[in-house]
C-alpha cells in the first residue's frame, strides 16, 4: 500500500479472534469499505483524523509531515524545521520495514540531534515518530493511545456473559463513528458495560434493562468511574423514546434459549426506537429476523472466543 499521497498513519494490534470486529469497527472509523486489517499487529494509512484513544485496537498515529526515499534524505529535510518550542522526543516507530534494535535507537539518536529544540527523554510533551513503510522514511507528530478505557476492566460489578470491554467500545464505534449531536440507547444495558465506553469517549447515551439487579449493578458501575446515571428499569418494548442509534446485545445464557416470538418482538421495539443505526448482538444467526424486523444489513462479523462466537450485525 502506498503513503505518498496519505497524511496519517496508523498502528494497530488485535488478537485473531478480535480481527474481524476490528475490521468492521475500522470500516466505520476510517469511511471506506475495505480497510485492509490483519490478525496481529499492523498498520493503517487514511487521511480521515481519528483518536487513537477511539479503538481498544489502535495503539498510535503519526501525523506525517516529512516523507523522503531515504533516511539521510529525511535528515537533511530536518535543517529546515522551525525550531520546537515543547519538549520533545524522537521515537522509532516499527512497521512492516522493520529494522533491528540497534538501528531503530541509532535511528533516534539522529534524528533527535538533528531537531531543534529542546529535548527531553524523560518526560516530553511531544513526540516526533519517524517509520519506514514500503522503503520510505516518514516523521511527523506521534500520538500514542493512552489506553484509558483498560481500567473499565476493573468495574466493581461483572459477570460472565458481560461483552468484553474491548468490544463494547467497538461497537460503540460501529454503531456511531461520528457521534457528535447523536443520541444512542442500549435497550438491554445489562451491568452497562457498553455504556461506560460510550461515556468514556462522550456519547451521549441512555440504557435500560428489564432485570433490577442488572440496573442496580449499572449503576454501580457508572458511579465508579464517575459517570452520570443514565439508566432505567424498563423493558425494551415499553420504550417511548426515539434515538438516532442503537446497540442491543441480545441476552442469553446457557440455560435458556430467547423464544423466536420473544426475539420478533425486541427487535420490533428496536427498529421502533431507532431512527438510524442499529448494532445487534447474538449467539445466533438471527438476519432472517432482523429483515422481518425492517432492518437492512449493511455489514457483519463474528467476535469469537475459541469455539465460542458472536454474530454482529450493523443495520439500518
Amino acid at each position: 500500500m502506498g503513503v505518498s499521497r496519505v497524511n496519517r498513519l496508523y498502528l494497530y494490534a488485535c488478537h485473531e479472534e478480535e480481527a474481524e470486529l476490528f475490521a468492521m469497527e475500522a470500516r466505520q472509523l476510517f469511511g471506506g469499505t475495505r480497510v485492509p486489517v490483519r490478525e496481529g499487529s499492523g498498520y493503517l494509512v487514511s487521511q480521515q483524523l481519528v483518536d487513537p484513544e477511539r479503538s481498544p485496537y489502535l495503539k498510535g498515529r503519526l501525523d506525517i509531515a516529512e516523507e523522503a526515499d531515504s533516511l539521510e534524505r529525511l535528515l537533511d529535510s530536518l535543517s529546515e524545521r522551525a525550531p520546537i518550542e515543547e519538549p520533545y522526543k524522537a521515537v522509532f516507530i516499527r512497521t512492516d520495514d522493520d529494522l533491528d534494535y540497534d538501528t531503530r535507537l541509532k535511528t533516534e539518536r539522529l534524528i533527535g540531534a538533528q531537531l531543534r529544540g529542546n529535548a527531553d527523554l524523560r518526560k516530553p510533551v511531544r513526540l516526533i515518530g519517524a517509520a519506514r513503510v514500503s522503503g520510505r522514511w516518514l516523521l511527523g507528530e506521534y500520538t500514542a493511545s493512552r489506553t484509558d478505557w483498560m481500567k473499565h476492566n476493573s468495574k466493581p460489578q461483572s459477570y460472565s456473559t458481560a461483552l468484553p470491554v474491548r468490544a463494547a467500545r467497538a461497537l460503540v464505534n460501529i454503531a456511531v463513528p461520528r457521534p457528535e449531536g447523536l443520541r444512542v440507547v442500549d435497550p438491554c444495558c445489562g451491568i452497562g458495560t457498553v455504556l461506560l465506553e460510550a461515556m468514556a469517549i462522550g456519547v451521549d447515551i441512555e440504557g435500560y434493562d428489564l432485570n433490577p439487579l442488572a440496573v442496580r449493578g449499572a449503576r454501580a458501575n457508572l458511579a465508579y468511574f464517575g459517570y452520570p446515571d443514565r439508566v432505567k428499569a424498563a423493558d425494551m418494548r415499553g420504550i417511548q423514546n426515539r434515538y438516532d442509534a442503537a446497540i442491543l446485545d441480545l441476552p442469553y445464557n446457557k440455560c435458556s434459549v430467547l423464544p423466536d416470538d420473544t426475539l420478533a418482538e425486541m427487535l420490533s421495539a428496536l427498529r421502533r426506537i431507532t431512527e438510524g443505526t442499529a448494532v445487534i448482538v447474538s449467539i445466533d444467526d438471527i438476519s432472517e429476523a432482523v429483515a422481518l424486523a425492517g432492518f437492512i444489513v449493511e455489514d457483519s462479523c463474528k467476535l469469537r472466543k475459541g469455539r465460542f462466537a458472536r454474530r454482529i450485525y450493523r443495520c439500518r
